[in-house]
């Protein structure tokens, strides 16, 4: 930008400064001429603007009688006002007409009236208003109590247990969530029951616990957490879904042929966020440009976990990547960063909306809410992502048509509802332990 014809002894901030008060315009009444403009030359501006002062620089100039310190007479914007070439020439000439006093007035009225434009045009946009999109799934039920009894034997872990529970007929689809804390397996499982997975582990001190009052201690609110995770664990596990403990992160499985072993893409077709039906890739295998298979298995991912705030308690979801080398075996971590990166450098607001509706829309396999059965209590999660009213800067009419509604119940919904208040439990106490 070429140096502005006013005075040199004007310091650049308080000449920005009268600049942006003034609007880049000049301050003379119905004049509004713009003052920096762009120039001939590309990269370079002209400035034609004049910063006159109000109260001359010399007590002997134009209007240079009134009494002014030094420092506010030539270095201080309030005592300069921006014109164009024509009317500073007008002003210089007519000292007795342009008075100190009618001179800050013209100032203080057009600088006035830029401000209340700027004001107007910020105020329009930032009333703009907008739905804010969350990627927190509300829980719209949870267990009533939490149950402990002793581990009989206190050398067990909770991987040996796991992979030695038997579970009775009747008990497909439930999850059976335990951790083992202090020497005292935790659940939501009712263990006073005969017919159940962990009564061969578990003495008969069994104690039971109101789960808002052992959430409300720092140790039992970390314990209802880890309840729960196990919880949503386990149940995406019967749906092809494994856990990645080094990354914290669910994904998906690729399908596989169970006589030859040989695995294969997989996708799953779920409803948009536009409400549109589409088949998404979950398992692809990625080939190079020339049609060769590569070594890089990409498999849609997540982090699922529950969190509360305040008294709330939402299901947070993030979605991510995982890579195998095979379809299985997972990448070594240090070859997996740069490539996940770069794949999430591609993902804007839009992508990831998609991915979110996909996860929620798989979470809750297209009906109004998630329902994981841990015995006889279940945890219950929205399918509509909580979301807030804002007024931000935006441009109107462009906002995206995002169908974050309730589904629609259906009768098989409506009998999971029943089932959480009916009398009848999941355990037949006449049948035998399947295998």
């Amino acid at each position: 930008m070429a140096t502005p014809s006013s005075r040199a002894d004007l310091p650049e901030p308080e000449r920005n400064l009268l600049y942006a008060d003034s609007g880049n315009e000049c301050s003379f009444p119905g004049c509004g001429t713009v003052l920096v403009k762009p120039g001939e030359d590309a990269g370079k501006a002209v400035n034609i603007g004049k910063a006159a002062h109000i109260v001359a620089a010399s007590r002997q100039g134009p209007r240079g009688g009134v009494a002014l310190g030094d420092e506010e007479r030539d270095r201080r914007a309030s005592n300069r006002i921006l014109l164009c070439p024509t009317h500073h020439d007008e002003v210089d000439k007519q000292p007795l007409v342009y008075t100190v006093a009618v001179l800050r007035q013209m100032k203080e009225d057009h600088e006035g009236r830029h401000h209340k434009r700027t004001a107007r045009a910020t105020l329009a946009i930032a009333t703009e208003p907008e739905r804010l999109q969350s990627s927190l799934l509300p829980v719209a039920g949870l267990p009533v109590v939490v149950e402990s009894a002793s581990v009989r034997d206190p050398k067990l872990t909770e991987g040996e247990i796991a992979g030695s529970l038997r579970y009775p007929k009747g008990s497909r689809g439930i999850a059976f969530p335990f951790i083992i804390r202090d020497g005292r397996l935790w659940s939501f499982s009712h263990l006073r029951q005969n017919q159940h997975p962990f009564r061969p582990f578990i003495d008969t001190d069994v104690e039971e616990i109101d789960l808002e009052d052992l959430a409300a201690t720092d140790e039992g609110h970390r314990r209802v957490v880890a309840l729960l995770n196990r919880a949503i664990g386990r149940h995406l596990g019967m749906q092809g879904v494994r856990f990645d403990r080094e990354h914290q992160r669910y994904w998906f499985v690729a399908n596989r042929d169970h006589e030859t072993g040989e695995i294969f893409d997989r996708s799953h077709r779920y409803t948009t966020k536009t409400g549109r039906s589409q088949d998404k890739p979950v398992v692809h295998h990625a080939h190079r440009r020339s049609g060769e298979p590569k070594n890089e298995w990409y498999h849609e991912a997540a982090r699922l976990r529950f969190e509360r705030f305040g008294p709330a308690w939402f299901l947070a979801v993030r979605p991510e990547f995982h890579i195998t080398l095979d379809g299985v075996e997972p990448m070594p971590s240090h070859r997996v960063g740069r490539k996940v990166t770069r794949k999430k450098s591609h993902i804007y607001n839009d992508g990831y909306l998609d991915r979110l509706w996909f996860w929620k829309d798989f979470l809750s396999n297209g009906g109004p809410r998630l329902t994981i059965k841990t015995g006889e209590q279940s945890i219950l999660v929205d399918s509509v992502y909580a979301t807030t009213e804002v007024c931000w800067p935006g441009v109107p009419g462009d906002s995206l048509d995002v169908r974050n509604e309730p589904t629609e119940e259906n009768l098989f919904t409506i009998l999971d509802l029943m089932d959480e208040d009916g009398d009848e439990d999941w355990w037949d106490d006449d049948d035998e332990d399947e295998d």
